[in-house]
């Protein structure tokens, strides 16, 4: 990995992939914004040297918020990771419905709203990286994961 023209903005920072992805980064000396539903869970990453925010990706007002903020500080977002996102596991027959439109509004709206609002300034700073983190579930499904194959590349139940 090489260091990045600007500031990296990741989503889902909490735990696992997205916090791994924040500190690799901060390795290589970026900047970095590690982002979270519940920011409290990103303390570890701010004493790290992470700025950090809230931002839930299924709420347009936190989305829109966090994308200034990196905006107005540095003129453009110049890596965004989506890697916010979860699966909703159960048998089709009895996947409740209310549950899977949320889970798809997390991995597939959430990354697509992100990439919105960011295009206009890497495209305007003539530089940009998008990296969409999805799951394997996408490609192989396991029992009772119907509900988990919502990734930013398929589509619920497409076995």
């Amino acid at each position: 990995m090489t260091l990045p023209h600007g500031p990296v903005l990741i989503t889902g920072c909490s735990s696992g992939i997205g916090e791994a992805t924040a500190r690799a980064f901060l390795d290589l000396g970026a900047t970095v914004y590690a982002t979270a539903r519940r920011p409290e869970t990103l303390d570890a990453l701010a004493a790290a040297g992470a700025h950090t925010l809230a931002l839930d990706v299924t709420d347009s007002t936190s989305v829109i918020r966090a994308v200034e903020h990196v905006e107005e500080t540095h003129g453009s977002v110049a890596v965004l990771v989506n890697n916010a996102g979860y699966g909703e596991y159960g048998t089709v027959e009895e996947a409740d419905l209310d549950r899977v439109r949320r889970q798809f509004d997390t991995n597939v709206f959430g990354a697509a709203r992100l990439i919105q609002l960011v295009l206009p300034g890497m495209r305007a700073a003539r530089y940009g990286r998008i990296v969409n983190i999805g799951s394997m579930a996408g490609r192989l499904i396991f029992p009772a994961g119907a509900g988990a194959t919502t990734t930013p590349s398929n589509t619920p139940w497409r076995h």
